[in-house]
Formats: structure tokens, sequence, C-alpha cells
């Protein structure tokens, strides 16, 4: 029996994420969606809470890994989309990636881009 791969990709958008496993030839096999807060702390803004994001983006990833049944070792690839954000890039296995670690090095890259 062949190796399946799979990529999984994330639209974060205003509201909320969505998460799309899909395989290398770009069948969707799986997805899930997740709403997010918008706060408004003055007349004309909205944020969203940087950390609430990351959760969620972590909730919808565990639930399309879950329900499709997919070894998280078969993910070639994590992509994150967000329009006027920044994307990291990690090339490592995906099952060696831990909401601790990733949200430590996202905190690091957040203070090096404040100092710039």
């Amino acid at each position: 029996m062949a190796e399946k791969k799979y990529i999984l990709a994330h639209d974060t958008g205003t509201g909320g994420d969505k998460a799309v496993l899909t395989d290398l030839r770009g069948v969707v096999i799986h997805s899930a969606y997740q709403d997010y807060g918008l706060y408004y702390p003055k007349p004309d803004w909205v944020e969203q809470d940087p950390d609430e994001l990351w959760q969620t983006v972590a909730a919808t990833t565990r639930k399309v890994i879950q329900e499709s049944g997919v070894d998280p070792a078969e993910i070639l690839g994590v992509d994150r989309w967000q329009f006027m954000d920044f994307m990291a890039a990690y090339q490592v296995p995906v099952s060696t990636l831990t909401s601790s670690e990733l949200a430590a090095e996202l905190k690091h890259l957040r203070r090096r881009s404040q100092r710039s």
C-alpha cells in the first residue's frame, strides 16, 4: 500500500479559522471551522487577541486530524494565511510541535519585531 501524504492549510479570517486537509492533488479530505472574538477597544477600532487566534488554529488542527483519522506523520506541511499578517514557517514534523513550543517561538518573534 502506498504511503499517503497531506497538506494542512489554514485560512485565518476576520472572525475565525478554517483548517483544510488536502491530499497532494488538492482534493479536500476534511475541514473544520471555529470562530474567535473581535474586540472593539474604541470607536472605529477592531482587534483580535493573538493568543485566542493561536488557540483556535491549534483547535481546528486537532479537530481535522482527529476527525479525518489521518496520521499526523503523513502531513508534509502546514500553511497559514491571514491577510495583513505574518507567517512563521517551520520545517519540522508536525508530530513534534507542541502548543507551548510554538507559542514560545511566536512570542520570541513578536519581541524581535517590536525591537526593529
